[in-house]
């Protein structure tokens, strides 16, 4: 019985190795299946690219589909000037031009909004300032040029309040109750104590604490008329404060 036993392992243990070698073969074989696909896609991609070059560069949503189309096989054309990629499309300068703007116009406004910016406002001024000859830009554009400044450790972030994307360009870490008072202010673009303690039922101490830091932080500022106190939050008031 002693032998069978030990025959029996024998041939269970052969029969494990034999398996594994299969698997392995059967894994090295879709493996090199799955890498000539990706290299055939590729190429298909990069004739796609000469195809259609000058839309990819002038059409801010050509472009954004064409990005995703390759951020789902592993490719990053638009985000590097080097290589293949920066040679067809010459697009890799255009995110690195984009995103000196952005530092631009972010420390430029700094002094009135507190260093938050909408990103539809920054489009605005984006487009202004680079004129009506530039390439458009997109929302999406500018995510993906903040990707290149986020990566510097400069501080810049994207942030969201309610369903507005704010560009941060001061390192700061908005709390609960000031992110609360932000998201309350975009009713009107400004909030009174009153409205606070009705809305969301805060103490005199917490709204006042709150509002003080905000307007620390340049990000809110006091408008006192007649009494009748209402704290106008700065970012969402670009086009008047310009």
């Amino acid at each position: 019985m002693k032998k069978v036993g030990i025959a029996g392992i024998q041939q269970q243990k052969k029969l494990n190795e034999n398996l594994h070698k299969i698997g392995d073969e059967l894994y090295s074989q879709q493996l090199e299946q799955m890498q000539a696909q990706m290299v055939q896609f590729k190429e298909q991609l990069e004739i796609f690219a000469k195809k259609y070059k000058n839309d990819i560069k002038k059409d801010e949503t050509f472009r954004q589909n064409f990005q995703s189309m390759c951020t789902s096989i592993g490719v990053d054309p638009l985000a590097s000037s080097k290589g293949f990629w920066g040679e067809i499309l010459g697009v890799g300068d255009f995110y690195y031009e984009l995103a000196v703007q952005i530092i631009q116009v972010c420390y430029l406004s700094r002094s009135r909004n507190g260093g938050l910016i909408e990103i539809n406002e920054l489009k605005k001024t984006l487009t202004e300032i680079r004129g009506k000859k530039a390439v458009k830009i997109s929302v999406d554009d500018i995510t993906r040029a903040l990707k290149n400044i986020e990566i510097l450790g400069t501080g810049f972030s994207i942030i969201k309040i309610g369903d507005k994307k704010m560009i941060q360009s001061v390192p700061r870490e908005l709390n609960s109750d000031t992110s609360s008072i932000l998201l309350l202010a975009q009713k009107k673009g400004y909030v009174s104590t009153q409205q606070i303690q009705n809305e969301l039922n805060w103490s005199l101490l917490r709204i006042n604490q709150t509002l003080e830091s905000l307007i620390k932080e340049g990000i809110c500022w006091l408008d006192d008329y007649n009494g009748q106190k209402n704290y106008y939050v700065a970012c969402y008031f670009q086009n008047e404060l310009a």
